[in-house]
């Protein structure tokens, strides 16, 4: 949103005066309106809650808590048939560029015995 100049602003004022009076009324009803709010909200945290009342407000707090779980549902993750093989070419660059840095021949035979045997299970899929 851009900036709003005072020369853009249409005033529907003759003078000042009236301008001034009109937002100092607008804030004493503000301000009433304010004090008439808090007030209530006092007196309701005055008052002793009924059995009826905590039964209704733990209903409403079970209903909230639900709402806020189906809203974080998140869809389950799943391989697909079309990603698992880019995911294991990806390993096997991974595995070829790990081999020719390694200078250990046998460690690098193990450690690729072993993450293969690992994911042998998401090859089964």
């Amino acid at each position: 949103m851009g900036r709003v100049s005072s020369k853009q602003i249409k005033w529907n004022y003759k003078d000042s005066d009236s301008l001034a009076k009109e937002t100092a009324e607008l804030g004493r009803q503000l301000q009433s309106e304010i004090e008439e709010n808090i007030h209530e909200v006092l007196e309701c945290h005055s008052m002793e809650l009924s059995n009826e009342d905590l039964m209704e407000l733990e209903l409403q707090r079970a209903q909230e808590e639900v709402t806020e779980e189906e809203h974080e549902a998140v869809e389950p993750k799943k391989f697909t048939c079309k990603q698992l093989p880019k995911d294991f070419n990806m390993t096997k660059k991974a595995f070829a560029s790990l081999e020719s840095q390694n200078p250990s021949t046998e460690r690098f035979t193990k450690v690729c015995a072993v993450i293969h045997k690992a994911t042998a299970c998401y090859r089964k899929t």
